[in-house]
């Protein structure tokens, strides 16, 4: 749930029957959005917790590689873990209430969060994954933005270029053993050429290929998604040896993230025939510069 106070928009987790989303992830990681817990969550902690057992003090373990956005997704995720934690018997309110604080103070700055925790608190965070399920989350969102605007630009692409739309013909045979979503791509670039008077009969592998590599992209963007939706909220088992378990589930349908780079370089041809095609000759030298 969300709503916004002033220009910042505040985003409530750990209700009842709430679950995270890629979109929430990449808001406050950000900087976009705050976080805010409810307060019915915090109260299941408090009112549940055991007297006091014994603590250290502990850095919150975040990977150097990460950026800083990447840093703060995996904050995120971990804050909405530590809510579903399956024996909230056993977490104390006072660790998502500073992991939130953290994330809420300053979303330029790099987090990093030393708290004291329990033995099993500790562990959770161990086997938590949540850097890797906040990365994904991250990719999960962007992927599935690009997927709603790459068709569309590739079409001003192949009219720019008068390129020849033929490889759009595809159809779906009917015999189950086709790609539905190479098929998926040439229609919609056919339907958005439709009338076109630019489209011409020049032959370009960026355009031929663009069922194919845009195709790809919306498996990966299908498979992706399903797996971020169940892993950012699932539980987590504070047993020893459950992380890799878990990075091993995640990183298995991550694997394909060269789809991305394909679609890129796809992209990038395009874009420099698109300038090389440009009549001014000072505006086409300028441009190229940006290629090399």
């Amino acid at each position: 749930m969300a709503d916004v106070r002033g220009e910042v928009q505040v985003i409530t987790f750990g209700g009842k029957d709430s679950s995270l989303a890629s979109s929430s992830v990449h808001a406050i990681a950000t900087g976009q959005a705050h976080l805010r817990i409810d307060s019915l969550a915090l109260g299941r902690l408090a009112t549940q917790f055991p007297p006091p057992q014994s603590v250290k003090r502990c850095r919150i373990p975040i990977s150097k590689t990460l950026t800083l956005i990447e840093s703060r997704a995996s904050l995120v995720v971990l804050a909405n873990k530590l809510l579903r934690h399956p024996s909230p018997l056993n977490i104390r309110p006072v660790l998502p209430n500073q992991i939130v604080d953290a994330l809420n103070l300053d979303s330029g700055r790099a987090v990093s969060l030393e708290v004291e925790v329990t033995e099993e608190e500790g562990l959770f965070v161990e086997n938590s994954c949540a850097d890797l399920c906040g990365v994904s989350a991250l990719i999960d969102h962007e992927a599935a933005l690009l997927a709603t605007t790459m068709d569309a630009v590739a079409a001003l692409s192949c009219e720019a270029l008068k390129g020849n739309d033929t490889a759009f013909n595809s159809t779906d045979a009917g015999d189950g053993l086709v790609d539905e979503d190479e098929i998926g791509v040439a229609s919609a670039m056919k339907v958005l050429l439709s009338g076109s008077k630019m489209v011409g009969k020049i032959p370009i592998e960026a355009i031929s290929d663009i069922p194919e590599v845009h195709g790809e992209l919306r498996q990966f963007v299908k498979s992706v998604h399903s797996m971020t939706r169940v892993r950012l909220n699932s539980a987590v088992k504070p047993v020893h040896g459950g992380e890799m378990k878990e990075r091993k589930a995640v990183a298995s349908k991550l694997g394909p993230v060269f789809a991305l780079r394909n679609v890129g370089a796809s992209s990038l041809s395009r874009a420099k025939l698109n300038v090389e095609a440009l009549g001014i000759e000072s505006c086409r030298t300028g441009l190229l510069t940006l290629f090399e």
